[in-house]
C-alpha cells in the first residue's frame, strides 16, 4: 500500500517535470542547451520507470501475501509445537505414574509369590505330618484290633510283650 502511494507520488513528480520540460521545450524546440534531456527521452524514461515501479509494487504485494502465508504457517506450527509440548509433559507425568504403579504392583506380586511359596511349603509339611499321623493312627487301630480280638492265653502274653 505504501508502494502504491510512492508510485503515485513519483508519477506525479515525473508528470510535473514533463509538463515543465514540455513548456520550455515548446518555446525553444529547435535549440538544445547542453546537458538538457529531450522530452521524448524523458517520456520514455518515465514510462519505463513507471513500468518498473509497477513491477516492484506487484512483487511487494506478492511478498506481503507470501509473508502473511508464512506467518499463518508459523502460527500453525507454533500451536502444533505447543500442543506437542503439552502432550509430552502429560505423557511424562503418565509414564512416571505408571512406573510407580508398576513398581507397587511388582512389590505386591513378589509378596504374593512369597506367600504362595510359604503356603505351599506349609502344605507339604502338613501333608507329611498327615501321612505320619495316618501311619500312627493305622498302627493304633491295628493294636486296638489286636487287643479286642478274642485270643488264647499264650497269644495274649505275646501281644502284651509287643505293647511295651
Amino acid at each position: 500500500m505504501r508502494m502504491s502511494r510512492a508510485l503515485q507520488f513519483f508519477i506525479l513528480l515525473v508528470g510535473l517535470c514533463l509538463d515543465r520540460c514540455g513548456h520550455s521545450s515548446s518555446s525553444s524546440s529547435s535549440s538544445r542547451e547542453a546537458g538538457q534531456v529531450p522530452v521524448s527521452h524523458m517520456k520514455m524514461l518515465s514510462l519505463g520507470l513507471a513500468h518498473l515501479m509497477q513491477g516492484v509494487e506487484e512483487n511487494a504485494g506478492r511478498l506481503e501475501e507470501q509473508g502473511e502465508q508464512v506467518e499463518e504457517d508459523l502460527d500453525t506450527a507454533t500451536k502444533s509445537l505447543e500442543s506437542l509440548q503439552k502432550q509430552n509433559v502429560q505423557t511424562g507425568r503418565t509414564h512416571r505414574r505408571v512406573r510407580r504403579e508398576l513398581q507397587i504392583l511388582r512389590a505386591k506380586g513378589d509378596r504374593l509369590w512369597r506367600s504362595i511359596r510359604d503356603l505351599l511349603e506349609e502344605q507339604c509339611h502338613l501333608l507329611l505330618d498327615q501321612g505320619d499321623l495316618e501311619l500312627q493312627m493305622k498302627r493304633i487301630l491295628q493294636r486296638v484290633e489286636s487287643l479286642t480280638e478274642p485270643r488264647t492265653e499264650g497269644q495274649k502274653q505275646i501281644d502284651m510283650s509287643t505293647m511295651k
